[in-house]
């Protein structure tokens, strides 16, 4: 779940606690399929920020509240202590200079490099930091994972990963593992589900086709709603096949070209493989992410085999170390499959990472 941060006082920090899914026999189990790393049982943990600053009182929603209580209560390392053998996973997308504001873009999925520091030193206190490689030898029954384990993870693989997360996890001296989609990485492309959203709040027609059809809808006049129409789009496009999905990118690019798209620098701008490759001198792991981002589901099957081989390839071709993770793209429950699994088997992996409770 990501981590950003919802009023200047409190860090929302949503962990859930994943054990993964268990098989009794782990050698039984692999020989049967590759088991993802999913919550079998979940736990949705709300960790408050200790320290950060009130300076400006924001409206604090009935959730909010319920968290920031149960943290002066204590509830929360209560329930930590109660499951210290549950491997708690942290994803996380961007970090950038200044904390956002609902409704920036980029919102929902980047923390300010100010909060992402608070949450690390919490994070390095109340639990044991951990890396890819102990969860994997965990997992196919080779070692034991201290109390209280935390895996931090990054997905796309945005450059602002490694100006602004990377050395704070140095400080803190956190492992972290960072899922990177191959096809973007050097290049100055935004990722597919962004543009959209750019496209629909710059559209300049009275009217707007939706995906998977040719019903139009007018137009919002108001920003506001226009970014709630781009999220529905958004949404909407992650569960066409791929090749509707890039039918209907073509439909907004004839109208808006990309070169014409605003985008934010620093939320948008990707990493260069040399970049990758620092991240990888430097102790960090590198999974994949696969290489345009695709949800696995909506591919055929020479299509989802060539996302899975070529961005582990591209990856240990680059790094010059084995990648035998990947983080679904979206996360979500329809976003793999028992197919996907077996072609994840098949193209050499041996964990995956999903959000879904299932």
């Amino acid at each position: 779940v990501d981590l950003p941060a919802r009023a200047p006082y409190w860090a929302a920090c949503c962990l859930l606690l994943m054990p993964v899914e268990a098989c009794g026999d782990p050698s039984a189990c692999r020989r049967k399929r590759l088991c993802p790393l999913r919550p079998d049982k979940l736990t949705v943990m709300i960790i408050c920020g200790q320290s950060l600053p009130a300076a400006k009182p924001m409206p604090i929603s009935p959730q909010q509240l319920i968290t920031e209580s149960a943290y002066r209560a204590g509830i929360i390392d209560f329930i930590r202590r109660l499951q210290p053998r549950q491997l708690t996973v942290v994803n996380y997308h961007g970090v950038v200079g200044k904390r956002l504001q609902p409704g920036d873009p980029g919102y929902s999925t980047t923390v300010s490099t100010a909060d992402f520091e608070q949450q690390l030193d919490y994070l390095s206190r109340r639990f044991h930091p951990v890396s890819l490689g102990e969860v994997r030898d965990w997992y196919l029954g080779g070692r034991k994972l201290p109390k209280c384990p935390v895996l931090i993870s990054f997905d796309d693989g945005f450059r602002n990963n490694v100006t602004r997360a990377a050395p704070l996890l140095r400080k803190f001296r956190m492992p972290a593992v960072f899922f990177v989609s191959t096809g973007y990485i050097g290049t100055n492309r935004v990722f597919w589900f962004n543009r959209i959203r750019y496209h629909v709040e710059s559209w300049p027609e009275p009217r707007i086709r939706l995906p998977g059809g040719e019903n139009a809808v007018p137009m919002p006049a108001e920003f506001e709603e226009r970014r709630m129409l781009a999220k529905r789009i958004v949404r909407s496009c992650k569960t066409l096949q791929n090749q509707q999905r890039n039918e209907y990118l073509t439909y907004l690019e004839n109208v808006i070209p990309l070169e014409q798209l605003e985008a934010e620098p620093e939320l948008e701008e990707v990493m260069r493989w040399d970049e990758v490759r620092q991240l990888a001198g430097a102790g960090f792991a590198i999974g994949s992410h696969t290489v345009e981002h695709p949800i696995l589901t909506r591919l055929g099957g020479e299509k989802l085999a060539e996302e899975l081989v070529r961005s582990r390839e591209s990856i240990e071709r680059e790094t010059g170390q084995p990648c035998y993770a990947i983080a679904y793209p979206n996360g979500g429950p329809g976003d793999y499959s028992e197919e996907v699994i077996r072609r994840l088997r098949e193209a050499g992996y041996s964990l995956a990472f999903t959000m879904a409770n299932r």
